[in-house]
């Protein structure tokens, strides 16, 4: 049986493209951060596609300033959505992490 952790992550992993083609403008901090948490943790993973999570992260933002951006990160809404993210999948075993983020790699650009 699925553990509720793989679910999340095999959840959040099946969602990363359609939220980073997304074409509003407006960007949600909590989206954001749950979703960089996520990609932070499949590039730890999945070394091998590290630089196709931070394509998908930098593609998050398009649109978006530089200075935007750090602000949107600095902000406590986006701290805290982040922590709590990166510690509910932190608890995923090594071995589903990496099969998981390995079978939901982004596309390349």
């Amino acid at each position: 049986m699925m553990s509720s952790c793989w679910k999340r992550i095999a959840w959040a992993a099946a969602v990363l493209p359609a939220l980073a083609s997304a074409d509003e403008p407006a960007v949600n901090v909590q989206a954001l951060a749950t979703t960089q948490a996520i990609l932070d943790f499949c590039a730890r993973a999945n070394p091998k596609a590290a630089e196709q999570y931070a394509q998908q992260a930098q593609a998050l933002l398009q649109g978006v300033s530089a200075m935007e951006a750090d602000e949107l990160r600095k902000s406590d809404a986006y701290q805290q959505t982040y922590d709590s993210t990166a510690q509910m999948i932190g608890d995923v075993p090594e071995k589903e992490a990496r099969r998981a983020c390995s079978e939901s790699t982004p596309p390349r650009p």
